[in-house]
C-alpha cells in the first residue's frame, strides 16, 4: 500500500483526476495547455480554513511561467 508521503506511481493520472474533479472535460484538456490548467488550479479559492494553503501571489504565478 502506498503512503501519503510517497511519490505517486502515475502522477499524470493524479493530474487528470484533479482536472476531471474541477469539471474540465477531455475536450477542454485537448484545447488547454498545461500552464492554462495550472493557472486554473492556482486561481481556485479553497474553502478550507488556514491549513497551510494560501492564495497564489503574482510571484508564484511568475515562477510557474518561467
Amino acid at each position: 500500500m502506498q503512503g501519503d508521503s510517497e511519490e505517486p506511481l502515475f502522477p499524470e493520472h493524479h493530474f487528470l483526476l484533479a482536472c476531471l474533479r474541477l469539471g474540465l472535460s477531455i475536450q477542454d484538456l485537448k484545447a488547454l495547455t498545461y500552464v492554462d490548467v495550472m493557472k486554473i488550479f492556482l486561481s481556485i479559492e479553497t474553502k478550507k480554513e488556514n491549513i497551510g494553503i494560501r492564495k497564489a501571489t503574482q510571484a508564484d504565478i511568475d515562477k510557474l511561467l518561467m
